[in-house]
């Protein structure tokens, strides 16, 4: 809750104390329950249910710094109030905090450093490197993997074996599919890997309320009723969503107001709406069909057709989603694994012992390139109007992409954590004075092309599919003032400075990076040469 100045009132559980609610109701508080789901990106898959506004005058990284200075004061508090040695343990603890926190499977860079200003607005972190190293980012994939690990599942699991986990949550439903892959570094070991790229959906718990509050709406319209339609809503929530069991019993009664609420029209009676079964069924129906949909996909991108389904999360305790998951066609679901309760142990788990060794490039990732023109690539010909002469005078093609780490697309396209993916670029000027600083844009392309090659022809258009994730910046004057002179076919003297751009795809996101090689001696066989790297802060565990 927000007060009418702005200013906090309360925040999780406190908002369920009956001394706030009627304050807030008195003084006019502003609630908002939802605001996560409006950091998603514009991408993820969405049941088209329009989402609450941000009260007036906040905006969503407003809502997620209070909320995460209202957990580190509730969890300050609570071991300086329950433990007899607090004081002690706080004065030793608190200037070496790490923070982990979780997100959605389809959340990207850009989610990421959002949540991280968050907490540098909160003043939890510094603005600077060993702030940001203080943030370690788990996925809820990674997360429910552990848990369920913990609970279990490590007993159903062989070798070769598949597990597809979905965690349905409060908004949305996170789907991630694991299974053995060997090892790049060690032959013939085996881990845990992802088999297919992670996703999220808009279709969780909130999303049969928002179903629910538009059939009752719609239900109590031009009546007295309809200022109640969110009241009814809620109650409906708590009470009969969860617990709702299928077509076969009498009609459902959500119990929301007094023995006065009456309307034999409406089918109200002393406080309680009628729901008949069929009405209810409906308002699962996009939910439970988003679910079935994408597992079916990801049971035929991973090419698995036996799989371990394990269920969990919030709206894993739903007796009706569990029953149409398992009546639905698809083999899929054929003695599916129900962990109906919360993975927030799994997050700790995974921080503490990261099991998942292996990820899938949901997404290609690189820069933008010239090349030297080719006369004899009729692609090349096509687009002979973006040539230019450079400083050493070859002929060059600007705005194309170069690929520094693909989409992945099947198992053999699975990348180990820690692994580098270097593209080598170079500039070229005929002073080395304005070599001394480089920089380059990390850039991702979201769109279907197996290997993207021309940006020029999408750029400009409202369709363009290359995304900047972030700028890449080194200052070189330790190398460049070594470069030796080379000469042009004309005469001309120019310098060049080499380089390569490396992405290292960490555990749960990437590293960019640039590097080079200083003080080579050519005295030295090439296998003892020094390479020096340079690390940059750019993508600081981004997508």
């Amino acid at each position: 809750y927000y007060d009418q100045q702005g200013k906090v009132a309360a925040v999780g559980t406190q908002t369920l104390d009956q001394a706030t609610i009627y304050n807030a109701k008195e003084k006019g508080w502003v609630k908002y329950s939802q605001y996560k789901l409006h950091l998603c990106p514009a991408g993820m898959t969405s049941l088209n249910t329009s989402l609450p506004p941000l009260p007036a005058g906040k905006t969503v990284l407003q809502l997620f710094s209070d909320f995460y200075a209202y957990l580190f004061e509730g969890t300050k508090d609570f071991i300086l109030r329950n433990d007899l040695s607090g004081k002690t343990f706080w004065s030793t603890v608190k200037d070496n905090i790490e923070f982990v926190l979780s997100h959605p499977n389809g959340w990207e860079g850009e989610q990421r450093n959002q949540m991280c200003q968050a907490m540098i607005n909160a003043q939890l972190i510094c603005d600077n490197d060993k702030g940001h190293s203080q943030i370690n980012f788990v996925t809820e994939g990674q997360s429910s993997l552990c848990f369920c690990i913990q609970h279990g599942l490590s007993l159903h699991m062989k070798e070769n074996k598949t597990v597809l986990i979905i965690n349905a949550g409060g908004g949305i439903v996170d789907i991630s599919t694991y299974g053995s892959v060997v090892s790049a570094t060690t032959s013939g070991t085996r881990s845990l890997g992802e088999i297919s790229a992670p996703r999220s959906l808009l279709a969780g718990s909130v999303f049969v309320t928002h179903e629910a509050r538009k059939f009752i709406a719609d239900k109590l319209r031009r009546s007295k009723f309809t200022i109640k339609a969110d009241r009814i809503a809620e109650c409906f929530d708590r009470t009969i969503k969860l617990a709702f069991s299928g077509l076969v019993g009498g009609d459902m009664h959500v119990d929301f107001g007094s023995d006065s609420d009456k309307s034999s029209k409406l089918g109200i009676n002393s406080g309680q709406l009628k729901l008949s079964r069929g009405d209810v069924t409906k308002l699962f129906e996009p939910s439970i069909r988003s679910i079935i949909d994408a597992v079916e996909s990801e049971r035929c991108t991973c090419n698995k057709p036996k799989l371990i389904v394990v269920l969990c999360g919030g709206l894993a305790v739903s007796v009706w989603l569990c029953k149409q998951l398992e009546r639905t066609d698809s083999s899929a679901f054929k003695g599916i694994m129900n962990m109906n309760t919360h993975t927030v142990y799994g997050l700790i788990s995974f921080y503490l012992n990261p099991i998942v060794t292996s990820r899938i490039s949901k997404s290609t990732y690189g820069m933008q390139v010239d090349r030297k023109y080719n006369p004899d690539d009729l692609e090349d010909r096509k687009r002979e109007r973006f040539t230019y002469t450079n400083t050493s005078e070859t002929i060059r093609l600007r705005d194309q992409f170069g690929v520094i780490l693909p989409k992945a697309k099947f198992l053999d396209t699975v990348v180990f954590k820690d692994t580098e993916f270097r593209l080598s670029s170079m500039q070229i000027n005929e002073n080395w004075e304005h070599l001394t600083t480089i920089s380059h844009e990390i850039i991702c392309y979201r769109g279907s092309e197996e290997c993207p090659r021309w940006m020029s022809e999408q750029m400009d258009t409202e369709q363009n599919d290359y995304v900047v994730l972030c700028s890449l910046n080194a200052d070189t004057k330790c190398t460049t003032k070594q470069l030796p002179s080379q000469k042009t076919l004309s005469g001309k003297t120019f310098y060049v400075l080499e380089y390569d751009i490396v992405l290292v795809f960490r555990k749960t996101g990437l590293k960019a990076q640039f590097c080079w090689k200083e003080n080579v001696s050519p005295d030295l066989p090439s296998a003892m040469r020094h390479e020096l790297i340079l690390v940059c802060r750019a993508l600081r565990d981004g997508e």
